[in-house]
């Protein structure tokens, strides 16, 4: 692509609206909540679910970043019955952790 047409492209302006944000304790204990309405560890398939107010969350429909506090995890986001699932990992399991979040809403 030249950046004659790089140039021409119309950019559409798009603003992003925090939706939920949080700390979560290994034992699934919110530490820091902005619009959680509920957090609970999933033993059988190793992952946190988090209810958000308000919220039927489809992870197609939002952006979440989510860090793993300590250690050498990593984190990856789904979602299941309309809540947003963060599975913690340390390379071969899923594992329990303290990680933070936050989700962004394209509007």
């Amino acid at each position: 692509m030249s950046l004659k047409s790089l140039k021409s492209k119309k950019t559409h302006k798009k603003s992003l609206e925090i939706v939920a944000a949080g700390q979560i304790s290994t034992f699934a204990v919110v530490n820091t909540d902005y619009n959680i309405d509920e957090v609970w560890w999933d033993n059988l398939n190793s992952e946190y679910h988090i209810v958000i107010t308000g919220v039927d969350y489809d992870f197609h429909n939002y952006i979440t970043v989510v860090t793993p506090n300590g250690g050498d995890l990593m984190a990856s986001v789904d979602s299941a019955g309309g809540h947003l699932v963060v599975r913690l990992s340390d390379g071969s399991t899923h594992v329990k952790g303290t990680f933070s979040f936050i989700t962004y809403k394209v509007r």
